[in-house]
């Protein structure tokens, strides 16, 4: 194990990039998880999908393969701002809570 006594449970990992595309669009296509594997690469399926993409009572089931490991858990929507951001949180085999935040290009 990493660091020891779940030390990765408390870790903040940010990465920025940079998308051609309006926030909105953005946003929404972040939000509807049948789209995660798209950005998601260890992400093998997701499933039991309730609510509808931009509802923060939206969840879902989950399957991640991860250092040659398997993952399985839930998520949730709590919060969508259309065209700001999106925070889903996960629990079960990998604990997390995940914010995305869109901005236009300032150059």
């Amino acid at each position: 194990m990493i660091g020891g006594n779940n030390d990765m449970l408390n870790n903040r990992i940010e990465a920025a990039i940079s998308i051609r595309c309006d926030p909105v669009s953005l946003i929404r296509f972040i939000a509807d998880v049948r789209n995660q594997s798209e950005y998601l690469g260890s992400q093998r399926s997701v499933s039991n999908i309730t609510g509808e993409p931009g509802e923060a009572s939206r969840s879902w089931t989950w399957t991640w393969d991860l250092f040659g490991r398997q993952y399985e858990g839930n998520g949730a929507a709590i919060r969508y701002d259309e065209g700001r951001s999106y925070v889903f949180v996960t629990d079960g085999g990998i604990r997390s809570r995940v914010e995305i935040v869109a901005e236009p290009d300032q150059t």
